[in-house]
């Protein structure tokens, strides 16, 4: 998922396992090892566009690396407090916890921003969300300076043990999540490329988001022993752990709604599969394999007709017939799109291929059929081999904020 739920993930895990003993230290140090599989992201700019799409959600989500790391990470972090360390020699930790404050609060003020441009027409509402969280935040740093509390910051002993067990949740849970998302996580790599993929919950979701990361937030103002801290940590897993079980059960029921109009379209499907529409999980993705066609449709939970309307497209697999058999770029476009691609040819010399599981943008139409989320515009280098040209996931052609409002209203069964 996105990197703000990862790092809300990773603090709530980390209060989990150790806020009693280190207070917000916990929440930090479990955001940190939240986000650091998603370093890989790094790697790209390095990497051609094929590779990437290996090396994205591959060796640094693996559970087995994981597990290597949570021993060097708790080593560090049993150096950084070693025992015997008192809180006199660490009065500095209350400029860290205010930094971390100023942080947080941006990216909550940018994840707000983001999400308020696509749905609320009037600026002067989402400024004054933002400025009242801004406001509130510079309220609370000032009263941190003034009123600095040894027995807020203070913390307890953590042997190397309890780091391990820390850490081996903190960074282990990030892969999990991904799994969940239709994207998919290697998970077992480097022994398998197999991309694990429930495709229940969108790769980026505010409501689990807010669900997890409000409580979670309020509960950091609190001692690190209280009873109302506790409870906020309860209310936040709780939320979110059934929103989670809630989007299983809508897939579950999204799925015998696809099969269904499957067989009342005539279908002779091979395979199929569904997953939630980005933001939400009402409006889902349909996306259905024949022998020589993908088809691909929408339904809302909210549709008074309790069919998916599914749109059919060739895949065209005669353009990819001078294509060795072992060609990197194709066979690993293949693979990342689990079968679901079209391919396409605009001149001789470029072709495309499209991933049809993550549906299109905004209304597609018979005019733009091919504006699919997840294209890739293929060149030939200089050895005659398939190369992505790396501007092919450019937005689309319209105006992005038409596009959200598109989905919000289709959402709505509208």
């Amino acid at each position: 998922m996105d990197s703000l739920t990862q790092i809300v993930l990773g603090a709530a895990t980390g209060e989990l396992v150790l806020g009693r003993k280190l207070g917000n230290r916990a929440m930090i140090w479990g955001g940190i090892a939240g986000t650091i599989p998603d370093l890989d992201v790094i790697v790209s700019a390095f990497v051609s566009p094929t590779t990437n799409l290996h090396v994205h959600r591959g060796l640094s989500h693996s559970i087995f690396f994981l597990f290597a790391l949570s021993f060097l990470m708790a080593w560090l972090t049993t150096k950084m407090y070693p025992e015997g360390k008192s809180l006199r020699d660490t009065t500095w930790y209350k400029w860290i916890a205010i930094a971390f404050r100023i942080v947080f609060t941006l990216l909550l003020t940018s994840f707000l921003s983001f999400m308020l441009y696509y749905f609320i027409d009037e600026s002067w509402i989402k400024w004054s969300l933002i400025s009242t969280i801004v406001a509130l935040t510079l309220m609370y740093i000032t009263k941190m300076y003034q009123n600095y509390s040894k027995e807020f910051y203070s913390f307890e002993h953590v042997s190397y043990k309890e780091w391990v067990v820390f850490f081996l949740f903190t960074l282990i849970t990030h892969p999990l999540l991904d799994c969940f998302t239709v994207y998919g996580t290697q998970i077992f790599s480097p022994f398998s490329n197999m991309r694990v993929s429930w495709d229940n919950i969108s790769v980026a979701d505010p409501m689990y988001t807010v669900a997890l990361g409000l409580p979670i937030w309020l509960a950091s103002f609190y001692l690190r022993k209280s009873r109302t801290r506790n409870n906020l940590l309860i209310i936040g897993v709780v939320l979110s752990s059934a929103y989670m079980m809630t989007t299983i059960v809508n897939k579950s029921r999204v799925n015998k709604i696809l099969a269904t109009s499957i067989e009342k379209q005539g279908i002779k499907a091979e395979m199929s599969m569904t997953n939630p529409t980005i933001f939400n999980s009402i409006l889902w993705s349909g996306t259905v394999k024949t022998q020589d066609s993908l088809y691909s449709g929408v339904y809302s939970l909210l549709d008074r007709n309790k069919v998916f309307e599914l749109e059919g497209f060739p895949i065209n697999e005669y353009l990819l017939a001078d294509t060795p058999a072992d060609d990197y770029t194709v066979e690993t476009i293949k693979w990342f799109s689990k079968g679901y691609y079209v391919v396409s040819k605009s001149n001789p010399d470029t072709l495309k291929m499209s991933d049809l599981r993550y549906g299109s943008f905004g209304n597609r139409s018979k005019e733009k059929p091919n504006e699919f989320i997840f294209n890739f515009n293929l060149y030939k280098d200089k050895e005659n081999n398939w190369q992505i040209d790396r501007k092919s996931q450019r937005g689309p052609s319209e105006n992005p904020r038409d596009i959200f409002v598109t989905l919000f209203r289709r959402m709505l069964g509208k």
